[in-house]
């Protein structure tokens, strides 16, 4: 119900990049990367500064089992918004996974600090957690 409520609400406002983040979350956890791709690709269409988008990439990237273009699509979405808290906990994820702990650790750092910046203890909680499973100082 919740992906023909956004996919009708999107084609209402397809500009909406709300309406899209929730999708992509949808096509996420449901594994559905070349959806989650194409949407991706629709939002910096709609907006080739929204760092959010590159996140969106990343996750279908990574659902296709391409930790390399996930790399490069964070990384792109970080020099687009350095204080993203999205790509800075991937990044964090993806240095993590290739044995960068000292990277990890400071990307987690930095996400933590933009989700407390941003007053959300939701995502502060989040980037608590992972600094625990990394094993940061």
């Amino acid at each position: 119900g919740a992906e023909a409520a956004l996919t009708q609400g999107l084609s209402l406002r397809p500009d909406d990049p709300w309406l899209a983040d929730l999708l992509a979350d949808v096509y996420f956890q449901s594994s559905r990367a070349a959806e989650l791709n194409e949407l991706g690709q629709q939002m910096l269409q709609a907006d080739p500064t929204y760092a959010t988008a590159r996140y969106h990439l990343a996750r279908a990237a990574l659902l296709a089992e391409d930790p390399r273009a996930a790399t490069e699509h964070t990384r792109s979405g970080l020099a687009l918004d350095p204080s993203n808290f999205q790509c800075l906990f991937l990044d964090a994820r993806l240095r993590s996974l290739a044995g960068d702990k000292l990277g990890a650790c400071a990307a987690i750092a930095l996400a933590l600090d933009a989700a407390r910046q941003g007053h959300d203890p939701a995502h502060a909680s989040l980037a608590s957690q992972e600094s625990q499973r990394i094993g940061c100082p």
